[in-house]
């Protein structure tokens, strides 16, 4: 834990009391401060009197500083009651409490918790002490005390970017844009500046990673590129590069350095398939190169890496029959990645609709052997795909579907039972890590192993 003695005696808010905001009340009950807080549901306002005094904000007795956590939009109508009094966030108050630390930050609309998760196995195979958190495992506040330099991997959401004011991260990867969490944000504009956000503070030894395969992030390299200041390391998966690292035909190349080296075929990754996952290794190993690791041990590193739950997690095979677990693609862009990843598909798509078009996903419409549909989005994917020619089924539930796509797949051959939903979860789960928990109990309950 994280422990703040600026904050010994003084009364602080924290608005929203989930994961982020419990981990912040511990830190600041261990050095005697005085805790408020509020949260809209009752659950979590239940669970967190343990720690504090469950206060709406229009009551609220004088306070010191307000904790935010990063799920709440500025629309809360709590920030009204709340304007006066300073805003405090849980990066930077790591970083306030622990500045020598070394810190390396990672974000992206798609890919940012495989990365991460790649980056402490890099770190962790070749040998390196460190810690890993932020809005992938560990909240910020709940890691250990870091030593002087020791190397901290967070994986940073645009809604904890919107917050930051204060770290400094001597390595940042910027992966992707795409249009997400608008509701949030309101334009792309807006989304993109909280991105970029992850290289604010950084200084002429510290190390800009970021992708080149849209649009929004071509922008940001360009700008980049004009305030100068650090070292700027590009990244593609659909062209070579004069500088940086690239990925083509399947193979990952280094251009850091003078000429270009070919460092591994991403055939020998089994656990890191399709063109998403070729940005992912190829951002990591720029990081890591960054970081001082030594090539053979990335190499080592990225082709024993095991995956990571949720996210084209393999489950099983079957008789020719595979089940991949990709319940974290909670939008299209991420249902392409996957979509695009495997021939012989058995969809499984639906949940809470983000955008109930799927017209965007029709390249990959020949690959798809049959979709079987889920949730509040269900009926209207059913209707579209079918209008498209792509053989569909309305199965409603997510284990009606497995059993669907097995029946499918069994008939035709074989091929891959794929949970991608292009959705949220909240209509039938409490989250995405509930869906694929289901589809995974359900997969082996059918297997048997």
């Amino acid at each position: 834990m994280i422990v703040l003695p600026r904050y010994a005696g003084k009364t602080i808010f924290i608005l929203g009391l989930g994961k982020t905001g419990l981990s912040a009340a511990q830190s600041f009950r261990a050095v005697g401060a005085t805790l408020l807080g509020w949260d809209d549901g009752a659950a979590a306002r239940e669970a967190a009197k343990a720690l504090l005094t469950v206060k709406p904000a229009d009551e609220l007795p004088p306070c010191d500083a307000m904790f935010i956590s990063p799920g709440i939009p500025e629309s809360h109508a709590a920030f009204f009651f709340t304007r006066n009094l300073p805003r405090l966030n849980d990066v930077d108050l790591l970083y306030e409490a622990h500045p020598k630390a070394h810190y390396i930050g990672i974000t992206g609309t798609n890919g940012k918790s495989t990365t991460t998760a790649l980056m402490d196995h890099v770190l962790t195979h070749a040998g390196i002490p460190h810690q890993m958190g932020g809005n992938i495992g560990v909240p910020v506040l709940s890691l250990n005390p870091p030593a002087s330099g020791e190397p901290i991997v967070l994986e940073l959401s645009s809604y904890q970017l919107d917050l930051v004011e204060q770290m400094r991260l001597s390595t940042a990867a910027l992966l992707n844009i795409t249009p997400d969490h608008l509701e949030r944000h309101g334009t792309m504009a807006r989304y993109m500046a909280a991105k970029q956000k992850i290289f604010d503070r950084q200084q002429s030894d510290d190390h800009a990673i970021i992708g080149l395969d849209d649009a929004f992030c071509q922008s940001v390299y360009q700008d980049l590129l004009t305030e100068g200041g650090r070292h700027l390391l590009p990244l593609s998966t659909e062209k070579a590069l004069d500088f940086g690292v690239f990925v083509k035909d399947g193979v990952l190349y280094d251009a850091m350095t003078s000429g270009i080296q070919d460092i591994l075929r991403m055939t020998d990754c089994p656990r890191l398939p399709g063109q998403h996952n070729a940005q992912n290794a190829a951002a990591v190993y720029a990081m890591a190169r960054a970081e001082g690791v030594e090539i053979p041990r990335i190499v080592s590193a990225l082709k024993t890496f095991p995956g990571l739950a949720h996210r084209q997690e393999w489950i099983a095979q079957e008789q020719g029959v595979v089940y991949i677990n990709d319940s974290k693609a909670t939008n299209k862009d991420a249902a392409a990645r996957a979509l695009s990843s495997y021939e012989d598909i058995f969809w499984i798509v639906g949940g809470k609709p983000k955008d109930e078009d799927l017209s965007s996903l029709a390249p990959y419409y020949p690959k798809i052997k049959g979709a079987y549909c889920i949730g509040d989005a269900g009926a209207s994917f059913h209707r579209q795909l079918m209008a498209a020619g792509v053989a569909s089924w309305h199965s409603q539930t997510l284990s009606q579907a497995v059993a669907d796509a097995r029946q499918g797949a069994q008939k035709a051959g074989g091929g891959v039972v794929l949970l991608s939903p292009a959705c949220a979860s909240f209509d039938q789960f409490d989250h995405y890590e509930h869906r694929g928990d289901v589809f995974r109990q359900t997969v082996l309950s059918l297997v048997g192993s």
